[in-house]
């Protein structure tokens, strides 16, 4: 009988086996690649959602947490100015209870996106703090009275949003441009010569703001500033 050349040399039938195991490492590395550029695009979606608030689509708390813990660090690396600004919306009840919840998340959205259209410093951040409550970190210095201004323009926009889900036996003519009442207290804290505080003394300060702009929130503003 005759052998074939592989039966004549070993050598051959070795040589074979380790071509078609090298192939067969190199399917498998492809593939894990593949799986791993998949998984990678996975995190990064993950981690794109968990910085982002789904219902306002401003940064999430988490991510909030993050900056300003960032540019805390950096201002005092540089000695330089942070702007920490709470903005709490009030008058909300009308979307709080029932059939009205839905419209209620829009009018947030609304709100948050206002804030967003008026915070033009490049650096800044906006976030969902609380479920009525917004924040803003600005990086730098913008001076109390600019800071005041951008306050008062988000305000007045807020008080004049349209009531959203009005009654259907509502008159149509009674409908248009009908403002629901809603108001923002706006607390501020402008860090400058005290970079030794932590954050949560920071946060304190701003929250007390708050606390105060709410109960003068009849007055002409309600707007609370100090360093």
């Amino acid at each position: 009988l005759k052998l074939s050349v592989v039966q004549k040399c070993p050598y051959l039938r070795r040589l074979e086996y380790r071509v078609e195991n090298q192939l067969k490492i190199q399917r498998l590395q492809q593939q894990l690649k593949a799986k791993n550029r998949l998984l990678q695009k996975a995190i990064r979606e993950l981690q794109r959602l968990a910085a982002i608030d789904e219902l306002t689509q401003v940064a999430s708390r988490r991510r909030f947490d993050a900056y300003l813990l960032a540019q805390w660090k950096l201002a005092q690396k540089k000695r330089s100015p942070l702007t920490l600004i709470l903005a709490q919306v009030d008058h909300f009840s009308f979307y709080s209870e029932g059939e009205n919840a839905k419209a209620g998340d829009r009018c947030l959205a609304q709100i948050a996106q206002i804030i967003s259209q008026h915070t033009i410093e490049r650096e800044s951040l906006v976030a969902r703090y609380g479920s009525l409550t917004f924040a803003v970190v600005i990086p730098g210095d913008i001076g109390s009275d600019a800071v005041r201004d951008c306050a008062l323009r988000v305000q007045k926009e807020v008080q004049q949003l349209p009531l959203l889900d009005q009654p259907i036996d509502q008159p149509i003519d009674q409908q248009i441009d009908q403002p629901i009442g809603l108001s923002l207290n706006i607390g501020v804290v402008s860090v400058r010569h005290e970079l030794e505080l932590g954050i949560g003394e920071i946060l304190e300060r701003c929250d007390r703001n708050l606390q105060q702009a709410r109960q003068q929130s009849s007055a002409t503003e309600s707007i609370i500033i100090s360093s």
